[in-house]
């Protein structure tokens, strides 16, 4: 599972799935997988809890047991700059669809502990520099005020996305497992937005990403 675009067009081309080979699924697409890789299947791109509970629910109803999340994420702590790598421990809920799935607000969203190691000690392996981090997951992106930065990163968020405590409730529910990888884009920790969207790290990051989880689906064929 893949929130942006360009990332799903890069895992796209790498894993060999043309466009031709997607399918509609909601408002992302979903690529299936070709011989001998039938085992996998990439979709993206989405934005938001309601849609990534709506497409976790779906896959996992299709039979999908394992699930690797890509996003991007921003920096909360100074510690963090823009093109680190982050591999989540846990997702502070500040979204709505979480609350459907027995979570509330403030509550921490576990990772998979056992999923969420192994895909680290890939990536690791990979060569890649990763940190470990609790996020703050939110549904307002212009609501990221400086006391809600400062409340979250009180209690340990180091970094902020949009996705990540509703895909732990939900793979929590429905008893599948879900590991993931962030990639910082901005900053957000002098409370002055910096943006790295066009640094030549922050893309050098995400193409190493990209092809360790490439790899690492690669390696998971049964």
């Amino acid at each position: 599972m893949t929130a942006t675009h360009p990332d799903l067009t890069a895992l796209r081309r790498r894993l060999d799935l043309t466009a031709e080979k997607g399918e509609p699924l909601f408002l992302s697409r979903y690529y299936q997988g070709a011989p001998p890789l039938t085992a996998y299947g990439l979709v993206g791109p989405f934005m938001g809890a309601p849609l990534a509970a709506m497409l976790m629910e779906t896959l996992a109803a299709w039979g999908v047991r394992r699930f690797v999340f890509l996003g991007w994420c921003g920096a909360l702590a100074p510690s963090l700059r823009n093109g680190d790598i982050v591999v989540p421990c846990g997702a502070f809920v500040d979204e709505g669809t979480t609350r459907a799935y027995g979570c509330n607000q403030d509550r921490i969203a576990p990772a998979s502990p056992d999923f969420q190691t192994e895909l680290n000690t890939h990536l690791i392996q990979s060569g890649i520099d990763c940190q470990d981090a609790l996020v703050w997951t939110t549904d307002a992106v212009f609501r990221e005020t400086e006391d809600k930065v400062r409340h979250y990163r009180d209690l340990g968020a180091r970094a902020v996305e949009m996705e990540l405590s509703a895909l732990y409730s939900v793979g929590r529910h429905l008893d599948v497992e879900l590991g993931a990888i962030l990639v910082v884009s901005d900053e957000l920790s002098t409370f002055k937005w910096q943006p790295g969207f066009k640094t030549d790290r922050f893309k050098s990051a995400r193409a190493a990403v990209c092809e360790a989880i490439a790899a690492y689906v690669e390696r998971a064929q049964p």
